[in-house]
């Protein structure tokens, strides 16, 4: 077997492309900052926040009626198909987001048996 070293040519060729990707990456960026200086874009969050805040809102004991019912509607708003909650907008069911957001919706008063708490396999009577 024989290795050979890649040309000059195309290590050179490589190269460039890395550089002009990397300033085409850069001036994109830039083109979308402020002249002040930052940046403005759409941050979006998964249900963790908003369970966790519930939860140490419920644990401090200043957990309102309201705020409970507005975090779980949100939390249910974001339930897979299949009855789980992901980590990032489209991701796959994740147990340590799930486990977060079905304490939260138990603390918020679902129950278990409310049609939004059972997984999509649950409700088609294979578990």
């Amino acid at each position: 077997m024989t290795i050979t070293s890649p040309s000059p040519e195309a290590v050179t060729l490589a190269g460039d492309l890395a550089a002009a990707t990397l300033q085409r990456a850069t001036d994109h960026l830039l083109s979308l900052q402020d002249p002040a200086g930052w940046w403005q874009g759409e941050l979006e969050t998964n249900v963790t926040m908003d369970a966790e805040d519930l939860l140490l809102r419920h644990f401090l004991g200043i957990l309102r009626p309201q705020d409970a019912a507005d975090a779980a509607k949100w939390i249910r708003s974001q339930q897979r198909a299949d009855g789980t909650w992901a980590n990032f907008y489209g991701g796959p069911g994740d147990l340590s987001t799930t486990v977060e957001a079905y304490v939260a919706l138990r603390l918020a008063g679902d129950q278990p048996g409310d049609e939004h708490r059972r997984s999509s396999t649950c409700r088609h009577g294979s578990r």
